[in-house]
């Protein structure tokens, strides 16, 4: 689990804090002004709550792949369920926090200054690599996503949207994949277990 809270930590630190200090500190503008803002008009979250429920068959499918039972959760002890599981989902979710941070915030609000629109495509392609290792298929929905995140944090004016639907991505697979391997009674069990 250390290495997770590590990696949630690192990702905070450099993806989020580092960034919005050189927003405020060196650049001296509002946070707002690159995405860093929780007032977000609820029209502009449709298309999130729309991608995941458009996502959530294909979750469905992919973790019955054995290259997703493979590779998901990342922390293999997540199935031992309690802390393992809710305190490696937060951790998780604080990585995401930090991608989108740095990706759909600092990077594309600061780029789509000079780029307009294309900054969308040029940052996806950083974000694609990111996923290199993952499996194929999932490197390959990142091009998609990185276009679909980017263009709508655009019109948001934030990237808190993409953050939530990160995390719900990530948790729903994570939760498919142990629900085929332990089974949902052993699944609900080993999540509410008091000690992981």
């Amino acid at each position: 689990m250390r290495s997770f809270q590590y990696w949630g930590v690192a990702s905070l630190l450099l993806r989020v804090c580092t960034p919005a200090a050189i927003v405020v500190l060196w650049l001296r503008e509002p946070l707002a002004s690159y995405g860093f803002t929780l007032r977000v008009p609820l029209r502009t979250l449709r298309p999130y709550a729309l991608a995941f429920s458009a996502m959530l068959p294909v979750l469905l499918v992919a973790s019955a792949f054995p290259s997703f039972q493979r590779r998901y959760p990342l922390y293999p002890d997540a199935a031992r369920g309690g802390w393992h599981f809710w305190g490696y989902q937060l951790f998780y979710a604080a990585q995401f926090l930090g991608v989108e941070a740095f990706f759909r915030g600092f990077a594309l609000f600061g780029w789509s200054r000079s780029l307009g629109r294309d900054a969308v495509w040029v940052l996806t392609i950083p974000y694609v690599m990111v996923h290199f290792g993952k499996p194929l298929p999932e490197v390959f929905a990142a091009i998609i996503a990185g276009w679909l995140l980017g263009t709508w944090a655009l019109r948001s004016g934030s990237f808190i949207g993409g953050w939530l639907l990160h995390c719900a991505v990530a948790i729903s697979m994570d939760l498919l994949v142990l629900g085929r391997q332990l089974g949902a009674h052993g699944l609900i069990e080993r999540l509410f277990a008091t000690a992981g």
